[in-house]
C-alpha cells in the first residue's frame, strides 16, 4: 500500500496542478500558516486539514521551488505600508488560489475546493503586510523553541543562511541594525539558525497587535493539544467536532522517520535538551536576550505566554529594547 501511494504521488501532483478547481477567489477563504522551517508547520497544517476541507498550497513563497519567486529573493521583508504593485499582484494570485505548480500542489488532496490553507516557511517577514493588504484572512504564526529548530537544521544539514536577511536594506534599517554585527559573526549552522529564528519571530510579533495574527506554540500542541487547538479553531471559526486527537501522534508528510520524535518515541518538547551542548544552550540564551525574545523562550522547555503579550503590546516597527528588564 505504501509503495502504491509513493507511485501515485507524482500523478496526484500533476492532476492537482492541472485539474484543481478553485471556485472562490476571495482571499478571506484562505488561511496563511507561517513558521520558521522545522517548527512543525506541515504537521499543524495536516491537523487543521484532517477532514480534507482545504486545498493545501505548499510553500508558494519558496525562493527556489516556486518559479514566480525568483525575481523577489529569499525571506522577503515587506513594510506594512509598502507599495509594490508587482509583488502585490503575485501575493494576490497566491492567496486567491490562482497559482499552479507541482511543488505547491504536492500535498493537496482536493480537486474541487473553495477554501485554501497556505503552509509557508518563507513568509514570516511579510505577515503584517499581508494583514494590511488582505484584511480578514486568518494569519497563524507557529513558534517552536529555537534550540529545537536549530538542532533540527543541523541534523538535516540545512544551512540556516542569514545572508538574505542582511541583504535587505529596509529590514536592516527597521530591525537589524542593532544586531547586524553579531549576525555576521555567527560561527556555524546552529548559531545562524538561532539568529534566523529570532528575526523571523521578532518582526511579525513586533509589528502586529494581539488579534492580528494568532500565535500557536508547538510545545502547547504537544503537551496541551486540546486547549491549544480549541483556541486556534475558535480563531478560524472552525469546530473541533470529529477531530481525531490520536492522529496528532502521526508524523507529518515531511518528517523523516529516523529523526521524527513520533517514530523514535522521544518527547518532541524536550528532545533537543539531550542533543544541544551546554555551550550551545548558553549561546542561545545570549542571542535570545539580545533580541528581547528571552521574554518568551529561555532554557526551559515551555514558552512564556506572558512574554508574547509584552512584545506584541509594544507596537510599531523597530527592535525590542533588550535593555529593559524582563519581569
Amino acid at each position: 500500500m505504501k509503495r502504491l501511494a509513493a507511485y501515485l504521488q507524482p500523478v496526484r501532483r500533476r492532476l492537482g496542478q492541472r485539474l484543481v478547481i478553485d471556485r472562490d477567489p476571495d482571499h478571506r477563504n484562505s488561511i496563511l500558516l507561517a513558521s520558521t522551517g522545522r517548527s512543525g508547520g506541515t504537521w499543524l497544517s495536516e491537523i487543521i486539514n484532517q477532514h480534507n476541507e482545504y486545498r493545501i498550497i505548499f510553500e508558494p513563497f519558496h525562493p527556489k521551488r516556486a518559479p514566480w519567486m525568483k525575481p523577489f529573493g529569499e525571506r522577503k521583508y515587506m513594510r506594512p505600508d509598502e507599495t509594490d504593485e508587482e509583488f502585490l499582484a503575485l501575493a494576490r494570485r497566491i492567496v486567491t488560489g490562482r497559482v499552479r505548480h507541482a511543488w505547491t500542489e504536492r500535498f493537496n488532496r482536493r480537486l474541487v475546493t473553495h477554501r485554501r490553507l497556505i503552509k509557508e516557511d518563507y513568509a514570516n517577514l511579510m505577515m503584517k503586510w499581508m494583514h494590511v493588504n488582505f484584511p480578514g484572512m486568518p494569519l497563524i504564526l507557529l513558534l517552536r523553541h529555537p534550540c529545537a529548530v536549530a538542532h533540527s537544521f543541523v541534523t538535516h544539514e540545512f544551512k540556516g543562511s542569514v545572508g538574505p536577511l542582511l541583504e535587505q536594506p529596509k529590514l536592516v534599517d527597521d530591525f537589524l541594525h542593532p544586531y547586524a554585527d553579531e549576525i555576521r559573526k555567527a560561527r556555524d549552522t546552529f548559531e545562524r539558525t538561532l539568529f534566523l529564528w529570532c528575526v523571523e519571530a521578532l518582526v511579525p510579533l513586533k509589528q502586529s497587535r494581539p488579534g492580528e495574527i494568532h500565535v500557536v506554540f508547538f510545545e502547547h500542541l504537544v503537551r496541551q493539544p486540546e486547549a491549544e487547538l480549541s483556541r486556534l479553531f475558535a480563531h478560524l471559526g472552525k469546530s473541533m467536532d470529529g477531530l481525531d486527537m490520536e492522529k496528532l501522534k502521526t508524523p507529518s508528510l515531511t518528517a523523516r522517520r529516523a529523526s521524527s520524535a513520533v517514530w523514535t518515541g522521544v518527547d518532541p518538547v524536550d528532545q533537543w535538551k539531550e542533543k544541544v551542548s551546554d555551550e550551545q544552550r548558553r549561546r542561545a540564551l545570549e542571542i535570545l536576550a539580545l533580541f528581547g525574545l528571552d521574554r518568551i523562550y529561555t532554557d526551559a522547555s515551555m514558552p512564556r505566554v506572558e512574554g508574547l503579550k509584552e512584545i506584541m503590546g509594544s507596537n510599531g516597527a523597530g527592535p525590542v529594547d533588550s535593555r529593559s528588564p524582563s519581569p
